[in-house]
């Protein structure tokens, strides 16, 4: 009986034990204090301003301190691939020349309150920061918890510019020695002065700061002065070397790259390839007849050893029509070669497509060591007009046509380059206009009682390659 007694009493001790035990547990998981700290945007341009909220929990006091500081890390080079960042800084001691903070400013806003989340607002500097001094910088916002000096929460801030690069032109195709001008320009089209540009040249296909150059050496790739004029190496570049960063371009290709001083982090990049300078021998177009009204128009120019610098002369009835060989003018290559070029293919814009005539079609080089042989060759530019290809149904019911309503049809039509009367089936009935596409000739009875279009029913449809619906309905005569 004894026993049974203290045995009861240890289990009932283990037990209270084991509650208070999981409840001492459950209080201590409660009280972990944790930081997070929120913000809006982790990427920030000159002069925008976010406000940062410290959100502490596990504490009756939710209010933080903030501090700002930051890191720089210098760009990759062939000899340090992966920099590591700097030690971290307090924002107030960057500074520009004239003074004024160079990696933002962190405002505290004032609060006594313990049980209202802290904030505090960032602004970013004035101007990106100086990538020759404070490269590829960082901020780190950190709240610490005043219930809980240990904890704290961290928000990052990259910085980003505004300045996005493009090179016209985007690729070329040079004969060797040939010089070409790139412009870089930003998303508006402004050309960015020389001044905010570095321009570089490279066997590698996707260009970076740290790109080998590649006009030094026995295997010449050309090069490229501040401006951005490229000159062409005197003989087509092998293959890049094996210790160029991969990938790599294809033999006779090469990369012209330029990026911005302001921020080194905005590269654009044109491809060019290298091909012997040669004599052109121009020997006919196709195609050589070009419809009307068109929204654009490829032609190609058989025109072997053809070059980015051909200038095309486009003569009509109205004189000459003035051609961009930067923007409508692209060489073509035989496939798998990349060598020579077999021609090239001019886009004709809609402006270019107005007038209707007899045009001639010649190819110049502005190279006077290059002579051009064969041209001017014709090239017709004539109205075009639709015509019925088929209809929808194609047949119906007689009894069908005795329907007060009438019985909708769909006759498509589509563009021809002639100028051949449209022939139509005198079918029975009244044919009538219900499209708004436009508008037709009513239709005349003829002398047999049948009724039938006395016009083109396509007539006013716009001009186009492919089949245009038009709806009409077949009533009883």
């Amino acid at each position: 009986m004894k026993w049974h007694k203290s045995a009861r009493s240890i289990l009932l001790a283990i037990a209270f034990a084991s509650l208070w035990g999981t409840g001492c547990g459950s209080k201590s998981a409660a009280n972990v204090v944790v930081v997070q700290v929120m913000g809006t945007t982790a990427v920030m341009v000159p002069t925008q301003s976010q406000t940062l909220v410290a959100n502490v929990t596990g504490a009756t006091d939710v209010s933080a301190t903030f501090a700002c500081t930051y890191t720089t890390t210098a760009n990759p080079t062939t000899a340090v691939p992966s920099p590591t960042p700097s030690a971290a800084a307090a924002c107030d001691t960057a500074k520009t020349a004239s003074g004024d903070p160079a990696v933002g400013t962190l405002t505290p806003i004032a609060s006594t309150s313990t049980t209202v989340a802290s904030t505090a607002t960032f602004t970013a500097p004035k101007v990106f920061p100086d990538q020759t001094k404070l490269p590829n910088v960082i901020v780190t916002i950190t709240a610490t918890s005043n219930a809980d000096k240990t904890k704290t929460g961290k928000f990052s801030i990259a910085f980003d510019s505004g300045i996005r690069l493009t090179l016209v032109p985007s690729t070329a195709t040079l004969g060797t020695s040939a010089q070409q001008l790139f412009i870089a320009e930003d998303f508006n089209g402004n050309v960015l002065p020389a001044s905010q540009l570095t321009w570089g040249v490279t066997f590698e296909s996707t260009a970076k700061t740290s790109s080998a150059t590649c006009s030094t050496g026995s295997n010449l790739c050309g090069s490229i002065d501040a401006t951005g004029l490229y000159t062409a190496p005197a003989a087509v570049p092998v293959a890049a070397p094996a210790s160029t960063t991969t990938p790599v371009n294809a033999a006779g290709i090469v990369t012209v790259y330029a990026f911005s001083t302001v921020d080194s982090a905005r590269i654009a990049q044109a491809a060019v390839t290298i091909v012997k300078a040669g004599n052109i021998t121009f020997s006919g177009i196709s195609p050589s007849i070009a419809p009307q009204g068109g929204l654009q128009q490829d032609i190609f120019l058989a025109a072997t050893n053809a070059t980015s610098q051909i200038g095309v002369t486009l003569i009509g009835p109205q004189g000459s029509v003035p051609i961009n060989a930067q923007s409508q003018v692209k060489v073509v290559f035989a496939a798998g070669s990349a060598t020579s070029s077999i021609g090239a293919r001019v886009r004709l814009t809609s402006a270019q497509l107005t007038t209707p005539g007899h045009y001639t079609v010649q190819v110049t080089s502005p190279n006077t060591s290059i002579s051009v042989t064969g041209g001017p060759f014709p090239l017709d530019i004539v109205p075009v007009r639709p015509t019925i290809v088929s209809s929808s149904p194609n047949n119906f019911q007689e009894s069908t046509l005795g329907q007060t309503g009438g019985v909708p049809f769909v006759a498509f039509c589509r563009t021809r380059f002639d100028h051949r009367l449209y022939q139509h089936r005198r079918d029975p009935g009244l044919w009538r206009n219900e499209s708004t596409l436009g508008r037709h000739q009513q239709p005349v009875e003829s002398k047999t009682g049948s009724v039938a279009p006395s016009a083109d029913p396509c007539k006013n449809i716009r001009r186009t390659r492919h089949p245009v619906g038009v709806l009409w309905r077949l009533l009883r005569a």
